[in-house]
C-alpha cells in the first residue's frame, strides 16, 4: 500500500513540475534575443571524387558522429541569423565492389563554419523551422605530406524546436551538406562531397 501512495505521490509531483514548465507565459516573458545551441548527431557517409586531387581514386568519408554549437540572434518572431561551428571526426576509406574488401586510407578531421538564416512557424511551445546556410569547410587529414584545405560549403535542412519554458528547449533537425571538393571550372558538380545529418540539441535562450 505504500509503494502504491509513493508511486502516486511521485506522479503527482512530476505533473505539477511539468505543467509549471510547459505553462504559457506572457509575449513580452518569453521574447529572447540570442540562442545558444550545443548539439551533437550523426552524419552519413558521403563520397570524395578522384576530381579532389587528394587521391588518384574515389574514395569513401565514413558515417560518424558529428558535434558543435549554434549561436542564433532573433531578428523576429519568424527569422533568425546563425553561426554554426561543428566538427565531424571520420575517415577516409576505400570501397570495395559488394562483398568485397573495404579498407581505412586515413583519419579526417571535417570541421565546418557558416552562417544560417533560419525561417520558423508556429507560436507558443514548438517552432517547425527550415534553416539554410553557407561557409567554409575545411578537410583535415591524418597523412604524411598532405595539407589541410579549407573549401566554400553549403546546406540547408528543417526541423522542430520544443521549448520547455522560454529560457530552455530543444532543438531536432536533419539537413544536407554540400562542399566544394571538385577543381573543375563547374561550382556546383555531382563530383562534390554531399553529407546527410540529424542532429539534436539544448536550447538556451537569453
Amino acid at each position: 500500500m505504500q509503494h502504491h501512495q509513493r508511486i502516486l505521490t511521485l506522479t503527482v509531483a512530476i505533473a505539477a513540475v511539468s505543467s509549471v514548465a510547459l505553462a504559457p507565459t506572457p509575449a513580452a516573458a518569453q521574447r529572447t534575443t540570442v540562442e545558444l545551441t550545443p548539439f551533437a548527431g550523426y552524419r552519413l557517409d558521403g563520397q570524395l571524387d578522384e576530381d579532389a586531387g587528394l587521391f588518384n581514386r574515389t574514395v569513401d568519408v565514413d558515417q560518424s558522429e558529428l558535434y558543435g554549437v549554434r549561436l542564433g540572434f532573433v531578428v523576429t518572431d519568424a527569422f533568425q541569423v546563425e553561426i554554426e561551428a561543428q566538427r565531424q571526426p571520420t575517415r577516409f576509406t576505400r570501397g570495395g565492389a559488394l562483398f568485397g574488401p573495404n579498407g581505412d586510407l586515413a583519419d579526417v578531421d571535417i570541421d565546418s563554419l557558416e552562417v544560417g538564416f533560419l525561417f520558423q512557424g508556429g507560436d507558443g511551445q514548438v517552432h517547425p523551422f527550415g534553416v539554410f546556410g553557407i561557409g567554409t569547410t575545411r578537410l583535415s587529414p591524418d597523412l604524411p605530406g598532405v595539407d589541410s584545405e579549407s573549401r566554400l560549403s553549403a546546406s540547408a535542412g528543417g526541423g522542430v524546436k520544443v521549448f520547455l519554458n522560454p529560457h530552455f528547449g530543444l532543438r531536432f533537425e536533419g539537413r544536407v551538406h554540400w562542399t566544394d571538393t571538385d577543381d573543375s571550372q563547374h561550382w556546383w558538380s555531382d563530383h562534390d562531397l554531399y553529407q546527410k545529418e540529424v542532429t539534436a540539441g539544448l536550447i538556451f535562450a537569453f
